[in-house]
């Protein structure tokens, strides 16, 4: 499979990530999110998370305004690693959720992200019958993009 190819197969996977937030669908997380699934979020060093506690947070989205407008998908072995670029216009939180204690509350992370172009990178493997992602970093802010 190209490079090509696989890049429209994992858009569009990111792209299912998005409407399962405004649909609640969390059982999506369940199926595409591997259960030793771990994130990090720049500028939050500290900030670690798991499955579980991504969902907790996705679940105080009460409103999304964001679009995934670049993703690579690569293939080494049986990994996939994808560098992606996401548009987050705004993300409404319920009022007084963390991220992780200690480490932001939601409303810093909407305040970092809101209006800015946000770089990712993952990494996906196969289960036998669904792409599973089992690591995923938000890098930061990119200034400059041009989609």
């Amino acid at each position: 499979m190209s490079d090509d190819v696989l890049s429209q197969e994992f858009k569009r996977l990111y792209d299912q990530w998005e409407q399962a937030i405004h649909q609640k669908n969390w059982a999506w997380f369940e199926t595409y999110f591997a259960e030793d699934w771990i994130g990090t979020a720049r500028p939050w060093p500290a900030l670690s998370l798991n499955r579980d506690q991504l969902i907790e947070i996705d679940k105080q989205i009460e409103s999304l305004d964001a679009q995934w407008i670049k993703v690579e998908a690569h293939r080494f072995g049986d990994t996939v690693v994808t560098a992606v670029v996401s548009r987050i216009g705004n993300e409404e939180f319920k009022p007084g959720g963390h991220l992780a204690e200690g480490v932001a509350t939601t409303q810093e992370f909407n305040e970092y992200c809101a209006g800015n172009e946000i770089a990712y990178a993952g990494a996906w493997r196969h289960n036998g019958q669904n792409w599973q992602m089992f690591d995923h970093r938000m890098i930061g802010i990119i200034k400059g993009y041009e989609a």
